[in-house]
């Protein structure tokens, strides 16, 4: 029956969770942001996107260590990444 799916059963573009992440930090909703980034990465494990997006869910949510590994993780994936690398670099010391 419809009623059984999910959102998840139906969509499966990591784009799309990736910006619902984007949205719902800016909402302040950062439970919601970090498992609509890490559906995101679920489905494309290789997106920069995605982690950066988790980055910052983790980094507004006060968890700071698991904000620096995502961020690093874009680094590894996007060497090129200038947020990421500002990202860092503004971290607080935990």
């Amino acid at each position: 029956a419809l009623e059984d799916f999910t959102i998840t059963d139906v969509i499966a573009d990591p784009v799309i969770y990736t910006q619902l992440a984007k949205v719902r930090v800016l909402q302040d909703e950062y439970e919601e942001a970090i498992e609509a980034a890490a559906s995101a990465i679920d489905i494309d494990p290789n997106n920069p996107m995605a982690h950066l997006v988790l980055g910052d869910a983790y980094r507004f949510a006060g968890r700071l260590g698991d904000a620096r590994r995502e961020y690093e993780h874009v680094l590894m994936l996007d060497p090129t990444s200038n947020q990421a690398r500002h990202a860092i670099q503004t971290l607080p010391l935990q």
